[in-house]
């Protein structure tokens, strides 16, 4: 009885730890003239940059591009000023990621940069 329950109470901590030790995580920022789009959260950087392309489109995006895309857990900012628009993925905390994108946005041009996208990649 008691070998049962030491099995069972390892098993359970393995299983535990295979799904707390998942390290998928992707996130991606697409972009054109007319609209962005972005994704975080999925399994693969194929799929967070197609969904970060169909977001871009279903807000009338045409031509759009990748502008960035990670495998990293992490944090992901934008920030734009209505002309330019700056994306950055894969933070270590969401102050970097928004002074990173502001501070990209104004280098890159950018006269009144605001933030408008912030998230948290966990991992999916």
């Amino acid at each position: 009885m008691r070998r049962s329950r030491i099995l069972y109470a390892l098993l359970t901590l393995s299983a535990f730890s295979l799904f707390s030790e998942r390290s998928d995580a992707a996130s991606a920022i697409a972009y054109s003239k007319q609209a962005y789009g972005y994704s975080f959260n999925v399994a693969t950087v194929e799929e967070a940059e197609r969904l970060a392309i169909e977001m871009a489109k279903k807000h009338g995006g045409v031509d759009v591009q990748i502008l960035v895309s990670t495998d990293k857990h992490g944090y992901g900012a934008i920030a734009a000023d209505g002309n330019l628009l700056v994306g950055v993925v894969g933070y270590p905390d969401l102050r970097s990621a928004t002074q990173k994108s502001i501070s990209e946005c104004v280098r890159k041009g950018c006269k009144q940069p605001r933030l408008i996208a912030t998230w948290y990649d966990r991992g999916f």
